[in-house]
């Protein structure tokens, strides 16, 4: 079975990435680590769930990481939202403190 990381590679394709969080510390050491793997690209960074929302929108990353605890709308809610529009975006949920 062909992994999707082999399979993005020898596309020439890689990974669009949404990093959602409310804390700037997280969302930057999170980047910076994502950025390192040569197959993954950050789109965008959201510091609130309204942000988040309009990047997915716009954007349509591959994977959306999400902290569930932002302000305005939640990153449940994010989630929730990207599969009742149907976009192909993965969402997940990651709690921070």
């Amino acid at each position: 079975m062909t992994s999707a990381r082999a399979l993005t590679a020898s596309r020439g394709m890689s990974i669009g990435i949404l990093l959602a969080d409310d804390h700037a510390l997280v969302r930057e050491a999170l980047a910076r680590l994502l950025e390192a793997e040569p197959d993954l690209e950050i789109l965008a960074l959201a510091s609130d769930g309204h942000e988040a929302w309009e990047f997915v929108e716009a954007l349509v990353p591959s994977v959306a990481i999400l902290d569930l605890s932002m302000p305005g709308i939640n990153g449940i809610e994010v989630a929730r939202r990207t599969v009742a529009v149907g976009l192909r975006t993965s969402p997940f949920k990651v709690p921070t403190s």
